[in-house]
């Protein structure tokens, strides 16, 4: 089991793609789980950034009835040059009236509550995608045929790679590296 010590320091070397954390989650006795937490932490800080950034953003944006109202005023502009194909101009321009709060607070055109979602909502998003993509790339790897290799010491590991290569397999390799007693 790593140390939560350890974790801000191997975030930092994951990030610059250094070896050794990648290294030592392999070896762990429960990297699902650490890898997990790890994902959820970065999830964490990512919603944290985008919290700041959007009020950031929200501080130096004109105010939002100004730029709702240049959108209605182009939008009416663009009715008349489009004439019949339009539509109805005032069935848009009540559909922007109901939906400009919303859009603007998701977005962060605006500063609103609804900003803070994402401190919750970006580990899950991260955790999902790491999911899909592990599933993916494992699937991807078995249909091309990758087989997993089973090594009796870790110094063993290059020369089955190698071994692996000689024989024209493809070259994403599963491996496990057994406990040595």
């Amino acid at each position: 089991m790593l140390q939560p010590k350890t974790y801000p320091e191997m975030l930092g070397k994951a990030l610059v793609f250094e070896a050794e954390p990648f290294i030592t989650m392999v070896e762990d006795d429960n990297p699902w789980a650490e890898g997990l937490f790890m994902v959820v932490c970065m999830g964490v800080l990512v919603g944290l950034a985008k919290v700041g950034g959007a009020l950031l953003t929200s501080a130096i944006m004109p105010n939002t009835e100004a730029a709702l109202s240049a959108l209605l005023q182009v939008w009416r502009q663009f009715a008349v040059f489009v004439g019949p194909m339009a539509g109805t101009g005032a069935e848009a321009e009540s559909w922007f009236r109901q939906w400009w709060p919303v859009g603007t607070g998701l977005f962060g055109y605006s500063w609103s509550w609804m900003q803070f979602g994402w401190i919750v909502f970006a580990p899950f998003v991260l955790a999902l995608q790491w999911l899909l993509v592990g599933l993916v790339t494992h699937g991807v790897a078995r249909a091309l045929g990758a087989v997993g290799i089973t090594v009796d010491k870790k110094a063993d590991v290059p020369k089955a790679v190698k071994k692996m290569l000689a024989e024209k397999q493809p070259c994403v390799v599963d491996f496990k590296v057994e406990r040595e007693a």
